[in-house]
């Protein structure tokens, strides 16, 4: 994101003719890609992580984080994270992981928008922030169950 936000406007870009805001787009996928490679990631797991990144859904991935930015996982799942409340940093990063989503999907998706440049490094430092408090909660069971419901929440038998 702030590698293509510093190349906006050169005259590189522009005399190789590439549009602007496809530049800008490619990155979010890969911001994501490392938002999700660091959730996963406890020791060498690259086998594991290569197989799993396929099986998850955006659309049960947003419902999940949406919830508990929220401070209130889905019924299905709040057994996992009782008796405690949400803890703050995984709110954060649920949030965060919304909003990412939507900018990527705004990115991909709706060719009249554009992104500033202030936008995109305002993007990059969330995924940043994001990735810094997942490493200070990912190894407790809140983010254990974070994980596995953002993979299995359709499997998972519940209220």
């Amino acid at each position: 994101m702030l590698i293509c936000s510093s190349k906006l406007g050169t005259l590189q870009q522009r005399s190789r003719g590439v549009p602007l805001r496809p530049a800008c787009a490619a990155p979010y996928p890969r911001h994501i890609m490392r938002f999700f490679i660091a959730l996963i990631s406890r020791g060498n797991r690259t086998p594991l992580r290569q197989v799993v990144s396929c099986a998850f859904y955006h659309k049960d991935m947003r419902s999940i984080s949406k919830s508990l930015a929220a401070g209130t996982p889905p019924d299905r799942i709040s057994a996992a994270f009782s008796p405690m409340p949400i803890n703050p940093t995984l709110k954060s990063v649920a949030q965060a992981f919304l909003d990412l989503q939507e900018a990527r999907h705004q990115a991909d998706y709706n060719s009249y928008r554009l992104f500033t440049r202030r936008e995109a490094i305002y993007n990059h430092h969330l995924a940043v922030h994001a990735i810094h408090d997942w490493a200070k909660i990912r190894k407790t069971s809140q983010a254990d169950a974070y994980l596995t419901s953002l993979l299995l929440i359709d499997r998972i038998q519940g209220s």
